[in-house]
């Protein structure tokens, strides 16, 4: 069997590399499935591939992003002789193969019978010979060259020129030279062989330097852009995750790159939005209305999806506000508050239901009237207990009302390019695209857009304000966001509703649990179960406040009988930090109603 050929890897993130091409095919490329794999970005997963053609081996581009170079020249598939160099993207390789030596492509310059060059003055006629005849040995020299350069057995470094043999100097070589200029016998002669010498002179002159300093070398894309560029053909099939991980290399090894940072705040957007449709999907298949439209309702504005995510939330927002009547009936005679907020809830999703409005204006006259209106085991009167109800009352934030819509609003809306920032929350360029019309208006119209103009710098201030004070003081971060929330219901009529309600829900849940532990209970409820309403969950706030119910509920039964005014202030808040379905809050409003000390409470003056 022939010798294989070797491939050496004299260049590049691989050098000093060796593999020997045993295989009738070898595959050459950056990916993990080709025969040789290549660390170089700029090479292409598939490259090139080299087949085994007897006892050559043939090179052949497989249409690779930056081709192939062989010895510098680009090339599409030819055959390969020893020591030839292959050039694919930033790597060099070497190829090796005694036996696919290059052939000689011309008859030698000097044959080897054919007489010495020295003898070939006697042959001349008598008037042509030189005074005295010595051997050429610049002509030797050179054909001693040429015949090495074209020796079968020769290798590319033997081809490379021998320094030029000094010009003769002793007597002898002036009889040459006397001999060479009588050749050129008259001064006319000799000015047109100088001249033409001078001419070639400086036209490879001119090669040498166009060669080395003025051809282009090849252009290959840096390692950011073609990550930059592969997170665009992801993006464009929808294949956020994959774009994302390309986006951040790139923002990674070009960290000026702003549109790269752009990108990966998008693709997040858009797996965000993926996840809340799937989810959404979920939920509608399992006809949970609700939490449906929750989730249509988390997909931001300058998603791609949320076009699509706002046709699913109004066809099915009518079904949503059924649902939640129907829980709002089942909960209206133990948790009129949170009834109430249910019934506020489905007029948001369909505004046009009588049923939830008819609820709203005669809650009693909907209640089951089998259902008790106070705990059964309750020994006391109905107005004894109304009474010390009365001082249990949690006075609950008042829920998030979306302000009647002005003409500012009516303003952003007629205004494309700030709607079109506004929806991508860059309000600094919504309120400049507002103040750049407003300069074509005069009048009322002027005012109008200067107006919406000054909204929009009052919502962003007030947001960044909020996201400034969430770690610290998150209650003054609460009051912020309802400020921005009924901002944005004033300028755009809701669009960012569904941002601003979930960044409100956080800012809830830290000041829930700031406040627990602060030591301000009834705060850290009312807090939590705002939370809730917005749909960040009550941060686990609820189960510590239950926890703390029990405690001072045992505490109470503990200097019951010392002191029974101490014990139902430890009753009272409980009742004031837990739910009203609680066990701990049944238990602790039993014990004030039945308890019966030697001193009159204060709270039956």
């Amino acid at each position: 069997m022939a010798e294989a050929a070797v491939l050496h890897v004299i260049g590049g993130n691989d050098r000093g590399k060796l593999f020997e091409l045993t295989r009738a095919e070898t595959r050459i490329g950056r990916g993990t499935d080709q025969d040789l794999v290549l660390a170089d970005i700029a090479i292409s997963r598939r490259h090139v591939t080299i087949l085994r053609e007897g006892s050559r081996y043939r090179l052949r581009d497989l249409g690779s992003g930056n081709g192939t170079l062989l010895n510098s020249q680009k090339v599409d598939t030819v055959l390969l002789n020893d020591g030839d160099q292959i050039e694919l993207g930033n790597t060099l390789m070497r190829f090796d193969h005694g036996a696919s030596k290059p052939l000689a492509s011309a008859a030698p310059l000097v044959s080897s019978t054919r007489p010495p060059a020295a003898n070939a003055a006697n042959t001349m006629p008598p008037q042509m010979k030189p005074a005295t005849s010595a051997p050429p040995v610049r002509a030797a020299s050179l054909a001693a060259q040429a015949a090495a350069s074209e020796s079968p057995d020769a290798t590319p470094s033997d081809a490379i020129s021998n320094p030029v043999a000094p010009l003769p100097t002793s007597s002898t070589d002036r009889g040459a030279l006397e001999f060479a200029f009588k050749l050129v016998d008259t001064r006319v002669k000799q000015i047109a062989i100088f001249g033409a010498m001078a001419v070639m002179l400086f036209v490879g002159m001119g090669i040498v330097v166009n060669r080395f300093f003025f051809v282009k070398p090849q252009v290959v894309a840096s390692d950011a852009e073609q990550a930059y560029r592969q997170g665009l053909r992801q993006f464009a099939t929808g294949d956020y995750a994959q774009a994302r991980l390309s986006f951040a290399e790139a923002a990674k090894l070009e960290p000026e790159s702003a549109e790269a940072k752009r990108y990966v705040r998008q693709c997040d957007t858009e797996v965000n939005a993926k996840n809340a449709m799937d989810s959404a999907q979920k939920s509608l298949a399992a006809q949970h209305y609700v939490d449906a439209e929750k989730a249509l309702s988390s997909v931001e504005s300058i998603s791609v999806r949320h076009d699509s995510a706002m046709v699913l939330y109004k066809k099915n927002a009518q079904a949503a506000s059924v649902e939640l009547i129907d829980l709002a009936r089942r909960t209206m005679s133990t948790d009129p508050k949170a009834a109430s907020d249910q019934l506020n809830d489905a007029l948001r999703y369909d505004p046009e239901s009588r049923e939830a409005r008819d609820l709203l204006s005669h809650p009693q006259k909907n209640t089951t009237p089998t259902t008790p209106s106070t705990p059964v085991f309750v020994k006391q009167s109905e107005t004894t207990v109304s009474k010390k109800h009365k001082e249990v009352d949690l006075a609950p934030l008042p829920p998030l009302k979306e302000e009647k819509i002005s003409k500012g609003g009516g303003a952003l809306i007629e205004s494309r390019v700030a709607m079109v920032a506004y929806r991508g929350k860059d309000f600094a360029t919504a309120e400049s695209a507002l103040r750049q019309d407003a300069k074509t208006q005069s009048g009322k119209q002027a005012q109008r857009l200067n107006e919406a103009a000054n909204d929009l710098k009052q919502l962003k201030s007030t947001l960044d304000r909020a996201q400034g004070e969430e770690q610290k003081s998150p209650d003054q971060a609460v009051k912020d966001y309802q400020t921005a929330f009924n901002l944005d219901a004033k300028v755009s009529r809701g669009v960012q509703a569904p941002y601003i309600r979930g960044k409100l829900g956080k800012a809830q849940n830290s000041w829930a649990q700031q406040a627990f532990q602060q030591g301000k209970l009834d705060e850290a409820f009312r807090a939590a179960r705002e939370g809730q309403k917005m749909g960040t969950g009550d941060g686990g706030v609820l189960k510590q406040l239950e926890g703390k119910a029990v405690e001072l509920t045992n505490k109470g039964l503990n200097v019951q009988k010392s002191n029974l005014t101490q014990a139902k202030s430890y009753w009272r808040m409980v009742l004031k930090i837990v739910p009203d379905n609680s066990a701990t809050y049944l238990k602790a409003y039993n014990l004030i109603n039945n308890s019966v000390g030697p001193h009159k409470d204060e709270d039956e003056d």
